[in-house]
C-alpha cells in the first residue's frame, strides 16, 4: 500500500521540479534579453552623464605647434637606391630653434590618416603625440583626450621636479 503513495509523491515532486526548471529559464531567458536590448542605453546614458568635455578654444592654444619639414633620404638596398623620408618638427613662434626627428612611420594624422605634407602646422599634445593643427583642434573642442591613449589635456597637473 505504500507503494502507490510513494509512486504518486515522486511523480508530484518530478512535476514540481519541472515546473521549477521552466521558470529558472524563463527568468534566466528575460534578463539575457534585458541585458542584450538594455545595456546599450545604459552605456549610452552612462556616457553622457560622464565628464566628456571638450577644451576651449584658449586651452588649446597653449598646446606647442610644430611646422613639419620633409628630409628625404636615398639609401642603397641591394644595389637599389630608396627614397625614405623622415621629417623634422621645428618649434612655431619662439626665438630659439627647438626641433626633433620624426621618423617616417610617425609622419601621418592619426585622425584624417594621411601624411604630413611639407610645411605642414602641427600640435603636440602633453603625451607626445602629434596631429594637423585643424584635425586636432576640432576634435579637443569635442574631446579633451588624446584620441590615441585617453590621456587629458585638461588635467595635466604635474608635480614639481625637485633639483
Amino acid at each position: 500500500m505504500i507503494q502507490p503513495q510513494l509512486y504518486w509523491l515522486c511523480i508530484t515532486f518530478l512535476a514540481f521540479d519541472v515546473v521549477i526548471v521552466m521558470i529558472c529559464v524563463a527568468v534566466a531567458c528575460l534578463i539575457g534579453i534585458a541585458v542584450c536590448c538594455c545595456l546599450p542605453c545604459i552605456l549610452a546614458i552612462l556616457y553622457v552623464v560622464t565628464d566628456q568635455e571638450g577644451a576651449t578654444k584658449e586651452e588649446i592654444d597653449l598646446l606647442t605647434k610644430y611646422k613639419f619639414h620633409r628630409i628625404d633620404e636615398y639609401e642603397k638596398d641591394n644595389g637599389e637606391n630608396q627614397q625614405s623620408s623622415r621629417g623634422i618638427l621645428t618649434k612655431c613662434d619662439e626665438e630659439l630653434h627647438t626641433e626633433h626627428v620624426l621618423p617616417l612611420e610617425d609622419a601621418e594624422c592619426s585622425i584624417c590618416l594621411s601624411a604630413y605634407d611639407d610645411g605642414t602646422e602641427l600640435r603636440e599634445l602633453p603625451c607626445h603625440h602629434h596631429f594637423h593643427c585643424a584635425c586636432i583642434d576640432k576634435w579637443l573642442q569635442i574631446n579633451a583626450t588624446c584620441p590615441l591613449c585617453k590621456f587629458n589635456i585638461l588635467k595635466t597637473r604635474r608635480a614639481p621636479v625637485e633639483v
